[in-house]
């Protein structure tokens, strides 16, 4: 016989280990952990980067590239969380009955991070987009001109892009941009290959899937970022106070607790710092009481400086 005890020992390594497939929002965002639910971060503006009123003034050597204004912005993280519940009888719980919890966890996380993975979409999507000379799905158009055209337009050198695994799946093959390669490597383009062409250090490829369908209707499989293309300026670190300036960032609250009034309930928090899972026993519930299982987090996606990111639109129109 197994208690709900000895299951919820052996979640946190099937529930927290496991994560969706092809997502980028952690990669992508600079991580803050914060102390607190609600703050300030530092937003940069650019509304007198270029300006020199008295070049007598400046300083040799200690210019910088862009010399951006700050504002101090309030931010609350909210809490996402996911709950099921599984029936089962406690005086009897069997192995199938706690891979059926496992299960739910592995679900809960899954969907949890799916939409993460919407909202980190959403605040890059807000960034100004510029239309494309013309469709890359046609040979005579030219990507690395529209690419190129697009950085010139960011404040500081754009260092990371985000390319929709359509487009990708189009780039990889346009004949202008294989061109490039032909004379060295013919063949397909690879990852490193784009990221040198773009003059980036990384090309992010998101390939995770949501279902887009009603509830209750046929299934609806699309990628979650679509025909995304992106540049933007990441900084290699980033920390409230700091002056290293990045175009998004990901603040996450460490060790929050979801509250809720619940018999024996335990609280498993995992190596990922604001991850919980929780289990707990509801004999109110079916005929035999039932397991209910909960994952969630408190995290809040924030815009650090909007000149540091920019998208192309009408791409694979």
């Amino acid at each position: 016989m197994l208690h709900i005890a000895d299951v919820i020992n052996m979640l946190p390594g099937t529930s927290i280990a496991y994560k969706g497939d092809g997502g980028i929002v952690d990669e992508l965002f600079n991580t803050i952990p914060v102390e607190l639910e609600a703050g300030t971060y530092t937003q940069f503006g650019r509304e007198f980067a270029f300006r020199m009123d008295d070049p007598s003034m400046s300083r040799l050597g200690e210019a910088k590239e862009v010399d951006f204004s700050e504002a101090q912005m309030p931010f609350l993280a909210k809490p996402f969380a996911l709950k099921t519940g599984i029936a089962y009888d406690i005086e009897n719980l069997t192995p199938v009955q706690v891979n059926r919890i496992q299960q739910a966890v592995t679900g809960l996380t899954d969907s949890l991070n799916r939409w993460r993975e919407k909202q980190g979409f959403t605040l890059v999507d807000s960034f100004t987009k510029d239309a494309v000379g013309s469709s890359w799905a046609l040979d005579t158009s030219d990507p690395i001109k529209d690419a190129k055209t697009l950085a010139q337009k960011l404040a500081m050198p754009a260092n990371i892009a985000v390319v929709g695994k359509r487009v990708y799946d189009r780039l990889i093959y346009h004949p202008k941009v294989v061109a490039l390669r032909a004379n060295t490597r013919p063949g397909s383009i690879t990852r490193q290959d784009l990221a040198s062409i773009l003059e980036v250090d990384e090309v992010f490829v998101p390939t995770m899937k949501a279902n887009t369908a009603v509830r209750g209707r046929a299934e609806v499989l699309d990628y979650i970022w679509g025909d995304t293309f992106f540049l933007g300026h990441k900084a290699p670190t980033q920390e409230i106070g700091t002056e290293q300036i990045t175009f998004a960032a990901l603040l996450k609250v460490q060790n929050f607790n979801l509250k809720g009034a619940n018999r024996e309930s335990q609280v498993y928090s995992s190596s990922e710092k604001g991850t919980l899972v929780r289990v707990w026993e509801n004999e109110d519930r079916g005929f035999s009481g039932t397991a209910m299982v909960q994952v969630g987090r408190k995290y809040d996606t924030k815009q650090i400086a909007a000149d540091l990111g920019r998208g192309l639109s009408g791409i694979l129109a």
